[in-house]
């Protein structure tokens, strides 16, 4: 008991002082995320010469272009709308929709993997790419998408097969303190701080929410269930808090990678938005129904550049069994403004009415 209670008052200690960045990162990986969701490679990425390289095939692939081998000449050919580029092994020089341009370092054959540079696929397709040296982190930032190819992509989902009902409380609590309190508060309080990353580098706020909102409410959660569990922890140092924030993280699929799925879109000349689809679990949480009302599947911010206004909404299970479409104010205030289907479609075309756009 005085040992728990020595571990609790550490935590504690711990949660004051604001120690909740973790790395995310193992020693020595690079992470590649396009539009904020991490892409795993069957072989990972590898620094050549000061370049990200990556699998060729998967780079296209999640980047939606078509993507053919010629074995013969060691050629790539990727093709993505009116767009194709050619890349060959160990030649410097590719063919972007006809024009050549000379790359730092060529593709490459390594362990019979074909690599090809992170930086040169994506901005070949039109993306943004930006690198991250302290977390050596590549963010791949794809042109902005129609509403009609937003409308396309499904909420991503989370396997809870082997939970045995603590994946469901951590899962709960952190998606309620995210959606309905840490997210609208940060935005509102920061808003100054933010309304230029929202509009002309949207990478680097999905990082501040990733890590800065998203990161934080986690490890309150983790925290608080290390303090309640009847499982001991023993902490000595503050890398053994990272080691068990991160165990605990990656044992329940509590990233923010796996959570939710982001898009981005300008709705006007003066008005953006940026549309976080949550993970549908919502009928894989194991408490009871009236716990998981507010759980929303879609949020979206939005900014009106004019106004210097940013606006929170979120679509929420009612107690009806309907989905509310509902918006958190600067003072915190709850507001519902209807009832809609359950679909991405319903909630953006709704959001883009109370907008105002």
């Amino acid at each position: 008991m005085k040992c728990k209670r020595v571990v609790s008052l550490f935590l504690t200690l711990i949660m004051v002082i604001g120690m909740f960045s973790i790395p995310v990162n193992a020693e020595g990986e690079i992470k590649v995320l396009l539009d904020g969701q991490k892409l795993d490679f069957d072989v990972p990425p590898q620094l050549i010469d000061n370049r990200t390289m990556v699998p060729m095939r998967k780079i296209f692939e999640a980047m939606e272009a078509n993507v053919d081998w010629n074995g013969d000449t060691q050629t790539v050919t990727a093709t993505k709308d009116d767009i194709t580029v050619i890349m060959q092994i160990d030649n410097t020089v590719i063919t972007v929709k006809g024009e050549n341009i000379t790359l730092d370092v060529p593709p490459q054959l390594v362990d019979s993997r074909t690599l090809v540079p992170a930086r040169a696929v994506a901005e070949s397709l039109n993306a943004k790419v930006d690198w991250d040296g302290t977390t050596s982190t590549v963010y791949i930032t794809s042109p902005n998408k129609s509403l009609e190819e937003i409308y396309k992509y499904p909420n991503p989902t989370i396997d809870f097969s082997n939970d045995d009902g603590t994946m469901s409380k951590l899962h709960l609590e952190l998606r309620m303190l995210f959606e309905q309190t840490d997210f609208p508060e940060n935005l509102f309080v920061n808003s100054e701080l933010l309304k230029d990353a929202f509009v002309n580098d949207p990478e680097s706020f999905l990082t501040y929410v990733d890590n800065e909102i998203w990161g934080k409410s986690m490890n309150t959660v983790i925290i608080r269930y290390m303090t309640e569990s009847d499982e001991e922890f023993i902490i000595k140092s503050e890398e053994d808090i990272y080691k068990y924030l991160k165990d605990i993280s990656d044992k329940y699929s509590l990233h923010a990678y796996q959570s939710y799925e982001v898009d981005t879109a300008k709705l006007s000349d003066d008005k953006y938005m940026i549309l976080f689809s949550m993970a549908d679990i919502y009928n894989c949480l194991k408490v009871p129904e009236l716990d998981k009302l507010l759980l929303s599947n879609y949020i979206a911010v939005v900014y009106d550049a004019k106004n210097e206004k940013f606006s929170y909404y979120v679509l929420e299970k009612s107690l009806d069994g309907y989905y509310a479409i509902c918006s958190i104010n600067e003072n915190m205030e709850h507001i519902t403004h209807g009832f809609i289907d359950n679909n991405k479609r319903a909630f953006v075309e709704n959001v883009l009415l109370i907008s105002g756009k």
